[in-house]
């Protein structure tokens, strides 16, 4: 599995995270580590169910909350991510020598598209990325313990399932 991109792209977002301290923050930096970790293995797993990029599900994953980082709040961060998403990658590109590593306008597209839409969990649509996304993010936030809605929990009853692993067999939330 070729995860060169991810590492680059997460290498450059620790970077930024070292500077951010935990001050007037919602939760601390360490959470959203753990969440982000936690995210792009889940994503990577779904993708490989799915039949989807493996690393362009981790990379999506992995800057999906990238605006809670930056802007200390989880207010509006979906419809705040792409800036921040943008000048990421522009940064990875432009640190890329091989132009066959640097993440391309159609896959920025797919990232930005995907984190903006991520918290309207309870909206369908036939956009791969946005519904692994969505899946992903409403997994994870079950598996932290963290209360989720209605919309979450029957998106993690989903990917557990997808996953082959038997609801039966786990305590409900």
């Amino acid at each position: 599995m070729n995860v060169k991109r991810l590492n680059g792209i997460l290498e450059i977002l620790f970077e930024q995270m070292n500077i951010i301290g935990n001050e007037e923050k919602e939760l601390p930096v360490l959470w959203h580590v753990a969440h982000l970790y936690s995210s792009l293995q889940i994503a990577k797993l779904l993708a490989m169910k799915r039949g989807l990029n493996l690393e362009l599900a981790a990379i999506i994953a992995a800057l999906h909350d990238i605006a809670v980082i930056k802007t200390k709040k989880t207010t509006d961060h979906s419809k705040n991510a792409e800036k921040y998403i943008r000048n990421i990658i522009q940064e990875y590109n432009n640190n890329i020598n091989n132009t066959r590593l640097q993440v391309t306008e159609e896959e920025l597209d797919i990232i930005i598209n995907a984190a903006i839409k991520h918290t309207q969990k309870e909206i369908l649509s036939n956009e791969l990325y946005v519904e692994l996304l969505k899946d992903v993010d409403s997994l994870d936030m079950y598996l932290h313990g963290i209360e989720i809605n209605e919309d979450c929990i029957l998106r993690s009853n989903k990917a557990i399932e997808e996953l082959g692993i038997s609801l039966d067999k786990l305590k409900h939330i």
